[in-house]
């Protein structure tokens, strides 16, 4: 902000020349106000050498001595104090340097263009000082005394209201710094826009808002913005666009959080689209950005099971069984290992996860175990594990029925083996 303070006075210096006489002159309005004399004006370009040469208090001096004579006009007081709130500013002084710029507008006759320049600067200091209502008022001063106001001018109104939680006020002139940006072929600026975001967050314009982030999306492309309009669809139940957006973002490379690959991996599941979902979700497992554990490794297990693709889902699961002991998670492994087929390690996970306990459906368990050892032909220990699931009132009927049917393929064996055995016999003693 130096640079600002340090330009208006220069350049409002800059523009003077020796008067060996006092004069009167128009300024760009038509009034007219006393002119620069060549004492002033030396004293001002002296209090200015002091100043860029870091002598504050020096150039303090010769402008505290400038203000106060006699002999000075209200333009010659008026220049002291600009270069006053420039020194004062230097000094780390913020206060008093708005007290300097607001004794430059004390003066009566000034110049149009310097009491502009003032009322902005004075403007830009309160805001500095969170003087919200001062800096809005500074602002409609000035937007009544000049005839072309930029983008920045809006901007800065704009965030003295919004700062007041004002947010009709702080609206329109933000509204107007974006359609002047664009009607000169500029890019708004970041700030204007996070400014309407959060206007229309308040005022629970989602419509609107949806727009404006679209509008960062498209200028500023970060991750922030991208997330939070998929955010904001969803709000609106507008899934699809929830999802093209976390696509977009995913394929611009700008997933960074754990919570942003699973979001996109459960919207992929929710559109029936299961091998994509498994797919972002590798992804963002093996990246590190995704912490392995039982939820992550769950989802994914889902995801590959919807996909078909069982041997990567019991892989997850796996895994997950593995990292965290949990129960459920080595029952529905032993589950997918006895419909894959995998009877021997079906068990193992069904031991596993009755070892584990906790268990909300104990007696699946007992059944998944029943059901692969009878498919191994260990019928006694798939008797006991039966025996144990008929315990439960859920699955005694069918742990019954296994049971009976168990005794009856014994005994068939039983008598079947017989039948071998007396028919071996009968071989032997013929011949």
């Amino acid at each position: 902000m130096n640079h600002l303070f340090l330009g208006i006075a220069g350049i409002l210096l800059a523009g003077f020349v020796a008067l060996p006489t006092p004069v009167v002159a128009a300024d760009n309005s038509g009034e007219r106000a006393p002119a620069m004399r060549e004492r002033a004006f030396k004293q001002l370009n002296k209090a200015r050498e002091l100043a860029e040469a870091g002598r504050l208090t020096d150039a303090l001096d010769e402008l505290t001595e400038l203000r106060d004579s006699r002999r000075s006009n209200s333009y010659e007081r008026a220049m002291a104090w600009n270069l006053t709130a420039f020194v004062e500013y230097e000094r780390d002084n913020e206060q008093a340097a708005a007290k300097a710029y607001q004794q430059v507008l004390a003066e009566e006759g000034i110049p149009s263009s310097l009491r502009q320049h003032t009322l902005y600067a004075l403007a830009q200091m309160q805001m500095s000082l969170s003087q919200w209502q001062a800096a809005a008022k500074s602002m409609e001063t000035w937007f009544g005394v000049t005839d072309a106001p930029t983008t920045n001018a809006f901007l800065l109104l704009g965030s003295a209201y919004f700062q007041l939680e004002d947010y009709p006020r702080a609206r329109k002139p933000i509204e107007r710094a974006i359609a002047q940006a664009l009607a000169n072929d500029e890019v708004p600026k970041e700030n204007a826009y996070l400014l309407l975001r959060s206007i229309y967050y308040a005022e629970k314009d989602y419509k609107r808002m949806i727009g404006v982030l679209k509008s960062l999306c498209q200028h500023y492309s970060k991750r922030e913005y991208w997330v939070q309009l998929a955010a904001v669809y969803g709000e609106q139940d507008q899934t699809q666009q929830q999802l093209a957006t976390m696509l977009a973002a995913h394929d611009l490379g700008l997933l960074e959080t754990s919570s942003d690959y699973i979001i996109l991996s459960q919207l992929l599941l929710g559109v029936d689209v299961p091998y994509r979902a498994a797919k972002v979700l590798s992804e963002g497992v093996e990246k590190g950005i995704v912490e392995r554990n039982a939820r992550s490794l769950r989802l994914l297990a889902d995801a590959w099971v919807l996909s078909k693709e069982y041997g990567e889902a019991i892989a997850a699961l796996r895994s997950a069984a593995t990292l965290t002991g949990d129960a459920e998670l080595s029952l529905r492994l032993s589950q997918m290992l006895y419909e894959e087929g995998s009877y021997q390690e079906a068990v193992k996970a069904a031991n596993q996860a009755l070892a584990a306990g906790k268990l909300k459906n104990g007696d699946q368990a007992h059944v998944i175990k029943g059901l692969a050892l009878f498919e191994l032909e260990n019928l006694s220990d798939a008797q006991a594990a039966f025996r144990e699931a008929a315990k439960f009132d859920d699955s005694r009927q069918m742990a019954k029925q296994w049971l009976a049917y168990i005794d009856n393929e014994q005994e068939r064996r039983k008598a079947l083996q017989e039948i071998r055995e007396r028919g071996a016999a009968k071989r032997a003693s013929a011949s």
